[in-house]
């Protein structure tokens, strides 16, 4: 991928380069970065991009390295309030913890730094997702359960 980028011209997929961008933020090392800093960016179909394609969320997952089991977190912020420990946007599509959760947080990990190097990148992380899931997101609306496995609704093709 990194070699395509190179290139003059590199055609790709709105959510692949989106994708891309999302790793990018993941790497360790400069050597490890995939997508550049384009001077342009010609958009087919930008209408669909920026209206359809902007309400549906880019979600990157994978294997946790972490020892706190998720289902803790996941009971952790079900007790988390809203106004005091986190924060809506006024067109409900991101949430945050406040200062004061985030300590509260913290105090229930253990007292761990939820912004330190260690846990940025996992437990925050994956705090933040189960905020933005038990907040945000509705089932049979915006996910399903079938299987036993979640599966996300696309909003823009059903």
């Amino acid at each position: 991928r990194r070699t395509a980028y190179t290139c003059d011209v590199t055609y790709a997929s709105v959510n692949e380069i989106g994708f891309d961008v999302l790793r990018d933020q993941l790497v360790t090392t400069v050597d490890d970065l995939v997508s550049p800093n384009p001077d342009v960016a010609l958009i087919d179909e930008a209408d669909s991009v920026l209206v359809d394609e902007a309400l549906v969320p880019l979600v990157l997952a994978g294997t946790s390295h972490r020892e706190t089991p998720r289902v803790e977190l996941i009971r952790l912020v079900g007790e988390l309030n809203a106004d005091t420990d986190f924060d809506t946007d006024n067109d409900s599509r991101n949430v945050h913890l406040t200062d004061v959760g985030a300590r509260k947080v913290e105090a229930a990990l253990g007292g761990i730094d939820l912004y330190s190097e260690e846990h940025v990148s996992t437990t925050l992380t994956e705090i933040n997702v189960a905020l933005h899931a038990h907040v945000l997101l509705q089932r049979d609306v915006h996910y399903i359960v079938r299987d036993n496995a979640v599966h996300l609704i696309n909003a823009s093709r059903g």
